[in-house]
């Protein structure tokens, strides 16, 4: 994975890499929006929409719930760029001890990224290992 890949716009956002290739994305994505949350505590959905309000900055009005991540993923006006990058860090950890939520979070994820392709705007998560 390079720093073009997560510049563009595609189908192919859902991503998992090494520490040592996160590292030096992180820095390298001007004008884009780049967040992270920490995986490893993560076990339950109430806890992944807490990290998830947190580091994107989700409104007051955001509901806790599946419905309301889909929401403010496709929304994000909050928070302009011209591109939107999410880290997890921890991942193996989140993967082993919430999984469910961690599925969860993708398809949310995919399906937002749908509407941000439309427009042309990249739209990535990354599962840091």
């Amino acid at each position: 994975m390079t720093v073009e890949d997560l510049k563009s716009p595609s189908w192919n956002c859902v991503h998992f890499v090494s520490h040592e290739v996160a590292a030096p994305l992180r820095s390298s994505l001007p004008g884009m929006v780049t967040a992270s949350i920490d995986g490893g505590p993560i076990e339950e959905d109430r806890q992944l929409f807490d990290y998830l309000a947190e580091a994107l900055g989700f409104p007051d009005y955001f509901g806790r719930n599946w419905d309301a991540v889909d929401e403010c993923l496709r929304d994000l006006s909050w928070v302009p760029g011209t591109g939107y990058v999410l880290f997890v860090d921890h991942a193996a950890r989140l993967w082993e001890r919430g999984a469910r939520s961690a599925g969860a979070l993708v398809e949310s994820w995919l399906t937002a990224a749908c509407e941000w392709n439309d427009e042309g705007i990249p739209f990535h998560l990354v599962f840091v290992w």
